[in-house]
């Protein structure tokens, strides 16, 4: 779905849709730009960034919309309804799959993490969570 600053406002819909997106390959930049282009609504890059916190300062900063995953909006950033006049984005489904024996080293170990984490998408982190240092490890 489309997510903006809280006080964002949309231009008249002639006007270029500013997005803030990631650099390709992205599905949400190419799900905007696909949505875009098929419903004719003219559009500008207003922002690129490899990072969640840069999408994520530049949406803050007033510079456009953000598609983004319904569950992983931010916080700070308001989703936009269905009634702002801006294209479907439509849904996407993402499936991590292994087979039993394909499931080793790197793979096996997204999945654990993956599994082992997913259940945090779902609802909003205690504040042990929110205030606990994220560690990555491969």
């Amino acid at each position: 779905m489309w997510a903006a600053a809280e006080d964002f406002r949309l231009d008249h819909p002639a006007e270029p849709l500013p997005l803030i997106v990631y650099p390709p390959p992205s599905i949400t930049r190419a799900r905007a730009l696909d949505a875009c282009e098929r419903e004719g609504r003219p559009w500008r890059i207003a922002c690129t960034s490899t990072s969640l916190s840069g999408v994520r300062a530049a949406a803050l900063a007033g510079l456009g919309v953000v598609p983004h995953a319904r569950s992983l909006i931010p916080s700070d950033l308001r989703p936009l309804p269905d009634q702002s006049g801006l294209p479907d984005l439509g849904t996407t489904d993402f499936a991590l799959t292994t087979g039993r024996t394909t499931a080793r080293g790197p793979a096996q170990a997204l999945a654990r993490a993956v599994l082992a984490d997913a259940f945090r998408l779902h609802r909003a982190p205690t504040a042990a969570e929110a205030s606990a240092p994220v560690e990555t490890r491969w």
